[in-house]
């Protein structure tokens, strides 16, 4: 686990600092970024720009129920017009699963003083992960409302304990991918089957 520093933890603990997200979705297979911010303006950081007019409906992190949790990581846009469709149909689209999902929080300084080299109304510049993962699945939802939201679930970390793989021990596939192993030969045909009889022996 990653150690905030001693600034975050401060303004964490006040209700005075802003808190807004920066969110970089990308490279898709052609080298494109989608990267929005949740503040009302274009906000730069480490030389990319996070646009403003993202649409962002919603964040649906896991609920943290236990010390193994498996739930996803989901983020929800407005997108009437499907600006965002080429973006995860670039190559074909199935290439997309997989793709680099940040979500970064920061802190804007709402005071009327500078605070931490930070002038009133400027980020703080002290930034801590909230979400680092790949992209699960993105798609096109028409709600109650009729409108239409984009979709995005983020692998979850530890989705991989509930993965279970069968492990193949026949002699013909020990055989196509170990060619060089005889063991399983040996094994084969020294085997031979028992047959148990049940019942009474002799003649009492």
């Amino acid at each position: 686990m990653k150690s905030l520093s001693a600034i975050l933890l401060d303004l964490m603990s006040r209700d005075g600092p802003a808190p807004f997200l920066l969110i970089d979705i990308g490279p898709n297979p052609s080298g494109e970024h989608l990267r929005f911010t949740t503040l009302p303006y274009d906000f730069v950081y480490d030389a990319n720009t996070y646009e403003t007019d993202s649409g962002l409906a919603k964040l649906d992190p896991p609920a943290i129920s236990s010390l193994l949790e498996k739930g996803a990581y989901g983020i929800g846009f407005h997108d009437p017009d499907y600006l965002m469709r080429p973006f995860f149909e670039s190559s074909g689209g199935s290439q997309i699963i997989g793709t680099d999902i940040l979500l970064l929080g920061g802190f804007i300084n709402t005071s009327e003083s500078p605070e931490y080299g930070a002038d009133p109304g400027q980020s703080y510049g002290e930034y801590f992960v909230v979400y680092e993962g790949y992209l699960n699945s993105a798609s096109y939802k028409i709600n109650l409302a009729e409108e239409t939201l984009l979709l995005i679930e983020g692998a979850a970390p530890m989705a991989a304990l509930e993965m279970r793989r069968s492990i193949l021990t026949s002699q013909d596939f020990i055989q196509q991918q170990y060619p060089t192993y005889t063991d399983y030969d040996e094994l084969y045909e020294g085997s031979d089957g028992l047959v148990l009889k049940w019942g009474k022996i002799g003649d009492d």
